[in-house]
């Protein structure tokens, strides 16, 4: 399904792509055919769209009036490359002459003349360079229009006694489908193909090569040139106009039927220091004007990585471009816990890790994407995971409220889940947790210790209450009347919210089940911001 939208992207946007064979190159030098010489110029790696063709390995294979080196002129800087040189240079020729015979093109026998004489090559000059010819100063041999309709006929394969002539599983016209996939895709630097059966596991019914899947040369190019395209991005950068990476993840995303386009890349890796004003602000900018038709799933999102030349499609969605926008404003108001710092997938998935670098895996970044894009709910060992390093450390940070919500949130209980502490909020493991916090503010504030209740009960008390809460409650006491010696308001205070939140508990559980620990983690953050704020700030 993913190569047939791929494929309708490129019909829809005939303005975007060049011409069939041809693509986007560097160029290294633009050699100008003047009175029979060639004089050349650096390019500076300029780009400009060109013929081009698939070569793998030791094959012999030709561009039109562009190419390499060694292909256009012969050239090899040493005797032992010279004779394979040559072999590419009257392949090189042959093409050619064949272009000639059938376009009658005078500026390519211009070439073809000097290509025949002695040429004086530049000391810069390397094998590998791309080559681009320049006539008159101004007109470039390539860009000639029967250029563009003799290259799209003859670069189809001919069909011969090995051909598979099949219909394509694409536009379903019978013609011979290709052994190998034209285009490379680079993800994280890898080159890799979408297509190929190069090992025997990959192979389906003894087809081999890219025949497990039949494809015709046309919808090879239009599905290779728009996934190109659309994992286009700036040098240095981890997002462009049509996707964004996460490790070695790549998200490929588009609308169907659509001229003007999303760019959602800020609001899932590039917030920084954001706040949900400006991010909502944002991302009404990005679905502005958009036709939101909740019966056509217009909005194809396509998760790749690479895998030793391969490409690993890991998820594809089409959904609704309305309920994509929806299921992103609840991504980002449901990590809100009123600061303003919002935080990116990647910071949220690596929270409930000591050493994210190491730790972190691509699932953990794919559970995330699956809860914003698809609405799956968070799973348990996000929360597990989380717990774990709460537990562990006897601490809590706003990164780690920020995915408790987000969890709690995203299991679709229907359930309200407030920035503040929730005076509404009656369930037990909830009140535990504000109790939780108003001991350990009692312990501190009456002997100053640098190890807090937090960093020794936590664990246990979110785990199995009952068997430590008497005993913190009873210890409370005269850490109570320890206050009150020298401030007997703040201490009078302290009880009355202790007394309070003891009225609301009928009975502490012996045990909390998971889901209930993350309501306690919430429940001790929100009254530990509440206690520790500034009177300014209530």
């Amino acid at each position: 399904m993913y190569i047939q939208r791929l494929i309708e992207f490129a019909e829809e946007h005939p303005e975007v792509f060049p011409p069939l064979g041809f693509k986007k190159q560097k160029i290294d030098w633009i050699v100008d055919i003047d009175d029979g010489d060639c004089i050349f110029n650096k390019a500076n790696k300029n780009e400009m769209i060109v013929p081009t063709i698939g070569r793998s390995g030791s094959s012999i294979t030709p561009i039109l009036l562009v190419d390499k080196a060694d292909y256009v002129f012969g050239w090899a800087p040493s005797d032992k490359e010279r004779e394979r040189s040559q072999i590419r240079h009257a392949a090189y020729t042959s093409l050619l002459e064949e272009y000639i015979a059938v376009a009658g093109d005078q500026d390519a026998q211009a070439l073809l003349s000097v290509l025949k004489s002695d040429i004086s090559f530049d000391e810069d000059l390397k094998v590998n360079d791309f080559i681009v010819f320049r006539i008159r100063g101004e007109n470039y041999l390539h860009e000639n229009k029967s250029v563009a309709n003799f290259w799209s006929s003859f670069i189809q394969p001919e069909p011969d006694e090995k051909s598979y002539i099949i219909p394509c599983q694409f536009c379903g016209k019978v013609a011979p489908v290709m052994e190998r996939h034209s285009i490379h895709f680079i993800i994280n630097g890898e080159r890799t193909k979408m297509i190929s059966a190069n090992e025997n596991a990959y192979e389906s019914h003894l087809n081999k090569n890219s025949y497990v899947a039949p494809t015709c040369f046309v919808c090879d190019q239009k599905y290779g040139q728009t996934l190109d395209y659309l994992l286009q991005k700036p040098p240095k950068t981890d997002a462009g106009d049509h996707m964004f990476s996460v490790g070695d993840l790549a998200y490929v995303y588009w609308l169907r039927g659509s001229s003007a386009q999303v760019n959602v890349a800020n609001a899932m890796v590039m917030m920084h220091d954001a706040n949900l004003k400006e991010m909502k602000g944002q991302l009404e900018q990005v679905f502005k004007g958009k036709k939101e038709r909740s019966n056509f799933k217009d909005f194809c999102l396509l998760v790749l990585s690479p895998n030793k030349g391969r490409l690993v499609v890991r998820e594809f969605i089409e959904e609704s471009m309305g309920v994509i926008h929806e299921r992103i404003l609840q991504f980002l108001e449901a990590q809100y816990i009123g600061r303003d710092r919002l935080y990116s997938v990647f910071t949220l998935a690596g929270s409930v890790y000591q050493k994210p670098s190491t730790q972190m895996k691509k699932v953990d970044i794919q559970d995330w994407f699956n809860w914003v894009f698809q609405g799956r709910a968070l799973p348990g060992r996000i929360l597990i995971a989380l717990m774990r390093r709460i537990q562990a450390e006897g601490a809590m940070y706003p990164s780690h409220a920020a995915v408790l919500k987000s969890w709690l949130v995203s299991q679709n209980e229907g359930r309200e889940w407030t920035v503040k502490t929730d005076e509404r909020n009656k369930s037990t493991e909830y009140v535990l947790g504000r109790l939780f916090a108003v001991l350990e503010k009692i312990q501190n504030d009456a002997i100053g210790s640098n190890e807090t209740l937090g960093s020794r009960y936590l664990g246990a008390v979110s785990t199995t209450p009952k068997s430590v809460i008497g005993m913190l409650i009873k210890n409370a006491q005269y850490h109570l009347m320890k206050i009150a010696t020298e401030k007997k308001g703040h201490a009078i205070n302290l009880d009355k919210r202790l007394s309070k939140l003891l009225k609301m508990i009928d009975q502490i559980p012996t045990t909390l089940k998971l889901n209930e620990q993350a309501e306690f983690a919430l429940g001790y953050y929100h009254e530990k911001e509440d206690l520790w704020s500034k009177r300014e700030e209530k």
